[in-house]
C-alpha cells in the first residue's frame, strides 16, 4: 500500500511509520519518487546504503548527497560512479578531504561539477582552473551551437539580457563587498540562466 501511495503522492514517506522507513524496498521507492527530501527522513543505516543514495542522486541531483552519511560522502569511487543529469553540486557535499584532492576535483569538474566547491587551496591551482575552463568552454560551445539556430533578434535579445544581468550583478558585488567570491559567481550564473530562460520563452512566443 505504501509503495503504491508513494507513486501517487511524493510526500508519503514523511507520513510513514519508523518501521516502514526502515524497509529497504520502501526506501528505494521513496528516493526514486518525486520527493527530493525522501533521503533525509530515512534512518542512518539506509542513508549509508550506496544503492539507495545512488538511486536518490539519479532521480534528483547530487544535491541530495547533503543527506547521505559521511562514509559515502568520503568514498571516492562511489562518488565518481554516480549518474545524474546535473553534476553541478557534485563537489558541494563531499568530504573536505575530497574537496582538497586535486585528482578527484579535476575528475568531478570534467563531469560538470562547479569548481568553486573545491577547497580554497585548489581553486588557484592551474590544473583545476584549466579543468574548469575546459568544462565551461565545452558547455559554452554546446549552448552556442543551439543559440545559432535561433532567429537573430532572439539571439541578440538573449545575449543582451544575460550580459546585462551578469555585468550588473558583478558591479553590485564590487560595490558592496569589493569583489567577487565563489558564491557570487554561482549566484550570477543562476541569475543569468533564469533571465536567459525567461527572455528566450518571451522572445520565441513573440515570433
Amino acid at each position: 500500500v505504501m509503495l503504491a501511495a508513494m507513486h501517487r503522492k511524493s510526500a508519503s514517506i514523511h507520513l510513514a511509520s519508523a518501521r516502514l522507513k526502515s524497509d529497504r524496498d520502501v526506501a528505494l521507492a521513496a528516493v526514486r519518487s518525486a520527493c527530493r527530501e525522501a533521503l533525509s527522513v530515512l534512518p542512518e543505516a539506509l542513508r549509508a546504503d550506496a544503492e539507495i543514495v545512488a538511486a536518490a542522486v539519479s532521480a534528483h541531483s547530487h544535491g541530495v548527497l547533503e543527506d547521505a552519511m559521511p562514509s559515502l560522502r568520503a568514498d571516492r569511487d562511489f562518488l565518481l560512479s554516480l549518474a545524474s543529469d546535473d553534476h553541478r553540486e557534485a563537489l558541494r557535499w563531499v568530504s573536505p578531504d575530497l574537496q582538497a584532492d586535486e585528482a578527484f576535483v579535476t575528475a568531478s569538474i570534467a563531469l560538470g561539477a562547479r569548481a568553486f566547491y573545491a577547497s580554497a587551496s585548489l581553486r588557484d591551482t592551474s590544473s583545476v582552473m584549466l579543468g574548469a575552463l575546459e568544462a565551461a568552454l565545452a558547455l559554452a560551445l554546446a549552448v552556442a551551437v543551439g543559440l545559432l539556430a535561433l532567429p537573430a533578434p532572439v539571439f541578440l535579445a538573449l545575449a543582451a539580457v544575460s550580459g546585462l544581468v551578469v555585468g550588473g550583478f558583478g558591479w553590485l558585488a564590487k560595490r558592496r563587498i569589493g569583489g567577487y567570491t565563489g558564491d557570487v559567481l554561482g549566484a550570477s550564473e543562476q541569475l543569468a540562466e533564469t533571465a536567459g530562460a525567461v527572455t528566450l520563452v518571451a522572445a520565441l512566443a513573440a515570433f
